[in-house]
Parts: C-alpha cells; structure tokens; sequence
C-alpha cells in the first residue's frame, strides 16, 4: 500500500463514517420527534374522546419505539462518530510516521469500526475524490444512494 492508497483510504474511513454518523443521528432525531408528537397527539385524542386519534397516535408510537429499539440509532451515530475521529487522527498521523505502523492501525481499526450503511459508500467515494481535489472518477449516484446521502 503506497502513500496515495492509505491517504485515500484514511480519507474514505472519515467521510463513509461522517456520512454514517449523520444519517443515524438524522434518524434518531425523526423517530424522537415522532415520538413526542405522538405522545402529545394521543394525549389531546383522549381528551377530546377521539378513539381514532388514539389508534393512529398510538400505531405512530409503537412503530417509533419499535424502529428505535432494533436500530438504536443514537448508539449507532456515536459509534460512527468515534470511528470518524480515529480516522482523522491517522489521517493526521500520516504526514509524521512511518507507514507500515499506519497501515496495521488502520487495520485494527476497520476491525473495530461499526459496520456502516453500504448505500452510503458511493457517496463516500465521491466525496473522498473531491476531498482530495480530483473529478474525474466521480460515480453517479443510484436513487437509494442519493437519497440516503439527502439524510445524511
């Protein structure tokens, strides 16, 4: 792995895991405010003797709770945050230390990085290329992957 491949990767690891963190952070942020709007929806159904109200409000609820807790996208953000930091700490350490030791530390941390969203990897990509003042290889984007960079 020459100078280029690790400085491109070290790059990659920042922005798939910046792109990661928002994306889980923009997550858990809908799914809180779905949460808190339902509660208060449900509880001015009841006052107002809406049954209905109380149905939609509560599925809304439930179905919030129930993402929330087989995602945990609050947990996921914070580790992508973490991974994103290291990143950029060997991506800074690059400039300064010998290469073989950078290339073990990045191994060892793709071990422990999280498993992020492979739908963001292009965009990853692509911002890593122009991170590091090249167009041309830009790829364009699928829907999903554009939609999910929009989130993120």
């Amino acid at each position: 792995m020459n100078d280029h491949d690790l400085s491109f990767d070290l790059k990659y690891g920042y922005w798939f895991n910046l792109l990661c963190e928002r994306f889980y952070s923009r997550v858990d942020f809908v799914l809180n405010f779905v949460q808190l709007v339902g509660g208060s929806g449900a509880a001015l159904a009841v006052i107002n003797e809406s049954p209905k109200q109380v149905v939609v409000a509560g599925l809304a609820l439930a179905i919030c709770a129930a993402v929330s807790l087989l995602m945990q996208p609050a947990i996921k953000s914070e580790r992508h945050r973490v991974a994103r930091c290291t990143y950029l700490t060997l991506d800074a350490r690059l400039a300064s230390e010998q290469r073989e030791g950078l290339v073990i530390a990045l191994a060892d941390l793709r071990r422990e990085a999280p498993i992020g969203l492979g739908v963001l990897g292009p965009p990853a990509f692509n911002a890593t290329l122009r991170a590091m003042g090249q167009e041309d290889g830009v790829r364009s984007l699928t829907f999903g992957q554009w939609l999910a960079q929009f989130v993120a």
